[in-house]
């Protein structure tokens, strides 16, 4: 069934080839920096990543795909991490407010933030990200090099949300740059890894949700759409 899938959708196809790369790039990149990475961004807060990410797919999907599916459902699942992030200390870790700022920023730039839940979700973790840096000022303290970083990191990812509309791979330039930025030990190479992490959890539940809705395991599909 799986190679039917692919071998009929060549956007699963590119979201499998981009999970592989991820997942390569991720391998290499604990390989090689692993220990200044887990020095700035704890393993938990890496797992909760990649959840929070998973999260997102599931929610994209029932906004954009399946609105009639559980919806709601998904919102609540990404409220209730977003209160359990606030209790565990998920936003005090300064790489994953960068990270959320400019994921935040090139989104918008892109045209991805165009639903009235997705501007809600959008100006939440706005706020958030706000609220944070006013309390501690740790990434106001980065001056211009910081500017540069969010400049350069916002427009790689608007531009792959632009090319993305026509060929899904262009993420995989997105995680090419910033593997190679994370082996040289470039500024805030952190921020660019949280972002290849968010993007195995987001690759992982589309592509498991596909496979899935196309199965022929009714139970399965129930839990997904009724």
């Amino acid at each position: 069934m799986i190679d039917r899938l692919l071998r009929g959708s060549a956007k699963l196809r590119a979201r499998v080839l981009n999970f592989l790369l991820q997942s390569s790039a991720l391998a290499l990149i604990l390989l090689v920096c692993g220990d200044s990475l887990l020095a700035a961004v704890p393993l938990w807060v890496i797992a909760a990543q990649a959840l929070h990410y998973g999260l997102i797919a599931l929610t994209d999907i029932y906004e954009d795909d399946y609105p009639a599916g559980k919806k709601r459902s998904s919102y609540a699942a990404l409220a209730l991490f977003y209160v359990w992030s606030l209790s565990a200390g998920y936003y005090d870790n300064e790489f994953i407010r960068l990270h959320t700022f400019v994921v935040l920023m090139g989104s918008v730039l892109g045209g991805k933030i165009d639903t009235p839940s997705w501007k809600v979700v959008f100006w939440l973790y706005m706020a958030t990200i706000v609220v944070y840096e006013l309390l501690n000022l740790d990434l106001l303290r980065g001056g211009l090099p910081l500017l540069l970083y969010i400049a350069g990191a916002a427009g790689v990812v608007f531009l792959c949300e632009r090319l993305s509309e026509i060929n899904q791979k262009a993420w995989m330039l997105h995680t090419v740059l910033f593997t190679g930025w994370a082996l040289l030990h470039g500024g805030y190479f952190q921020e660019g890894v949280l972002f290849i992490v968010g993007g195995l959890g987001y690759e992982t539940v589309k592509v498991l949700f596909r496979v899935v809705a196309e199965s022929d395991n009714e139970a399965a599909k129930r839990l997904l759409f009724s």
